[in-house]
């Protein structure tokens, strides 16, 4: 396994170096820095998301990113027999109409990286 470290993007002092997960939307993502199109920059600044490098600790290479923003689960919006197996496990005096939630809204791994696992650690990290 590769020696990584997850860290905040801080689109002010970071320089990117070439990440190429296979697809021109989340690679553009993360790079681009303009005001047209949606981007790790503009989604900071604006704090729509939260975005997160996962970054080599020897070359220094961008391996991974993923993006998280706030959300919440809504009742009129979900299957009302997945919306009672939701409630159940929450006390009576607690249950509302909504629930908070945090989305992972964009995540990328450099398609040299894939056969590591990094995307599944991810997801598996985020989860505490």
């Amino acid at each position: 396994m590769i020696d990584f470290s997850i860290r905040e993007f801080r689109p002010e002092t970071d320089i990117l170096k070439p990440f190429d997960c296979g697809n021109s939307d989340l690679n553009g993502f993360l790079l681009e820095t303009g005001t047209k199109e949606p981007n790790a920059t503009l989604s900071e600044k604006e704090l729509l998301a939260a975005t997160f490098i996962v970054e080599d600790n020897m070359s220094h290479d961008i391996l991974a990113y993923f993006s998280l923003l706030h959300d919440k689960l809504e009742r009129e919006f979900i299957n009302p027999t997945n919306w009672n197996r939701v409630s159940r496990k929450i006390p009576n005096s607690k249950r509302r109409s909504s629930y908070p939630a945090l989305k992972i809204g964009r995540l990328a791994v450099n398609r040299y990286n894939r056969e590591h696992g990094l995307g599944r650690h991810i997801l598996r990290s985020q989860r505490a």
